[in-house]
C-alpha cells in the first residue's frame, strides 16, 4: 500500500542519514545542531532528527564533551579569547548553560595571553605602524576587547591614538576604537562583517570581526 511504501522510504531515509552521520563522526566530533544541519541538506528534517536522536541515545554525540574539546582547541590552538570562543560555540548550537560551564574551565587572562602572542609571533612587527594596526585588528577578530588591547600597547609605550585624538582620555580611546574597528572591517572588505558578540556583564564588551 501507499502507507507501507511511505513507511519503508522513511525508514530507509533514516538509516541512510544515520550511517552518513556515523561517517562524519569518524572524521571529527560534531554538535547536535551541526550534525542535524549537515544531514538535513541531503536527507530532510525528519530522517535527520531521528538519526541525531539515535546518535544521542548511543552517546555518539555529546554537546558538553564537544564543547569542551572544541573550546580547548580554540583557546590553546588558535589562541582565541573566551568571547570569540563563546561565539563559535553558539554557532555550533551549543546551549548557553554548557558554554558558560566550559568557559569557566579555561584559565583566561587576556592581558597575559596578548603579551605571550606578541612576544612569540608579532614582536618584530610592533614598531611598524602599519603592521601594528594589523596586529590590533587581528586581536580584535580573535575576540580580545579593544580596552585590553589598548591597555597592553599603552603599557609598552605604544600610542594607538589616531592623529589629533586627545591622548589618555576616554574620548581618545573611543576615537581609536572607531579607527581600529573601521580598519578591521576594511580588512574583510566590508563593514557588514561586524558582529556583536558581547558577553553579558563584561564591561569591556566590544565588537569583533570573526575570521
Amino acid at each position: 500500500t501507499e502507507e507501507e511504501l511511505a513507511s519503508l522510504k522513511e525508514e530507509a531515509g533514516f538509516r541512510c542519514a544515520y550511517e552518513k552521520g556515523i561517517q562524519y563522526l569518524s572524521l571529527r566530533a560534531y554538535s547536535c545542531k551541526e550534525m542535524y544541519n549537515k544531514l538535513k541538506l541531503k536527507y530532510g528534517p525528519e530522517a535527520s532528527q531521528r538519526a541525531v536522536d539515535k546518535m544521542l541515545e548511543r552517546k555518539y554525540i555529546d554537546d558538553e564533551a564537544f564543547a569542551q574539546t572544541y573550546a580547548r582547541h580554540l583557546f590553546e590552538g588558535k589562541k582565541y579569547d573566551v568571547r570569540r570562543i563563546s561565539y563559535e560555540l553558539r554557532l555550533k548550537g551549543v546551549e548557553e548553560e554548557i558554554i558558560d560551564s566550559v568557559i569557566k574551565t579555561l584559565d583566561n587572562d587576556p592581558i597575559l595571553r596578548i603579551i605571550d602572542m606578541i612576544d612569540y609571533k608579532y614582536k618584530r612587527y610592533i614598531e611598524n605602524e602599519k603592521e601594528r594596526k594589523r596586529i590590533v585588528n587581528r586581536l580584535i577578530r580573535m575576540g580580545y576587547s579593544f580596552q585590553k588591547t589598548f591597555y597592553f600597547f599603552g603599557a609598552i609605550g605604544v600610542d594607538l591614538q589616531p592623529v589629533g585624538a586627545p591622548a589618555g582620555t576616554a574620548a581618545g580611546q573611543s576615537c581609536a576604537k572607531a579607527v581600529i574597528l573601521q580598519n578591521a572591517g576594511n580588512d574583510r572588505g566590508s563593514e557588514a562583517g561586524m558582529i556583536d558578540v558581547s558577553v553579558a556583564g563584561d564591561k569591556d564588551d566590544v565588537d569583533f570581526v570573526p575570521t
